[in-house]
């Protein structure tokens, strides 16, 4: 087996892998707790240094297979086969040494596996500001990002990576399509109101009607700036659930290569 500094790059659920410990997949990942993945009748705390159960890879309608939880391998008396955590993930599933780690690490054994630093931003994208005047102005009692956090899963047995676990509880670009749907709404509104106004109350000059007019218009143009701001707050999202922007030597460095 190639030495890790010789080896092509791994990847596991997606991410680049720094290093595997071996040891840890075929001597602390419990066998027992292994097979109890493949067939639910294997009691994974199972007291017994020695358990008998049937081999979930093949027909076994007697119970065949030895499990030695001292040596942490099972050994199926009927077709042959024994074997360790992940050679026996290999057997069952049909995949490779790596492959076989990688369904440990998903299923929650994750301490066997360090991956490349994750150059993706430390912080979320900060929040557009959305004055609380503005947001009852377009019926809105409070900001649709005030709940919009990023959160990490808890569970390590749900089959997720890191990168994964981030999500947002409210869809940030649920939220701004809400924002941007008001406020446009709102601008609408604007456009109408002298005429509106003009149209209610008789009494108003036209230099009254105007003044409104333009008030509307100084406003509708803030309720633009606020617009492109939520804009450029999806495009900072964008770029942190992905792994960030390009840096300029790797936009450079695309370029020449198409």
């Amino acid at each position: 087996m190639k030495k890790d500094s010789e080896r092509e790059a791994w990847h596991i659920a997606g991410r680049p892998v720094s290093s595997i410990d071996w040891e840890y997949y075929r001597q602390e990942v419990p066998i027992l707790e292994v097979l109890a993945l493949f067939d639910p009748e294997i009691d994974p705390t199972a007291r017994p240094t020695k358990v008998k159960c049937v081999a979930p890879w093949h027909n076994d309608e007697h119970p065949s297979m030895s499990i030695f939880k001292r040596r942490n391998i099972c050994k199926c008396w009927a077709c042959g086969l024994s074997g360790d955590p992940i050679s026996i993930i290999q057997k069952i599933r049909g995949v490779g040494y790596l492959e076989a780690v990688e369904e440990l690490y998903k299923a929650g054994y994750t301490d066997g596996v360090e991956f490349e630093e994750d150059t993706r931003r430390a912080h979320a994208p900060e929040k557009p500001y959305i004055p609380k005047k503005l947001l009852k102005e377009i019926g809105l009692k409070e900001s649709p990002y005030a709940s919009v956090v990023i959160r990490k899963a808890t569970g390590e047995k749900n089959g997720q990576t890191e990168y994964q676990k981030e999500r947002w509880e409210l869809g940030a670009f649920e939220a701004s399509e809400l924002l941007i749907g008001c406020l446009q709404a709102y601008q609408t509104h604007l456009a109408g109101l002298a005429k509106q106004m003009a149209e209610e109350f008789p009494a108003l000059t036209q230099a009254d009607v105007a003044a409104i007019e333009q008030a509307a218009k100084a406003k509708s143009k803030y309720v633009d700036a606020v617009i492109a701001n939520i804009a450029d707050y999806e495009l900072e999202i964008e770029d942190y659930v992905s792994g960030g922007p390009q840096t300029e030597m790797e936009e450079r460095s695309h370029g020449q290569e198409t």
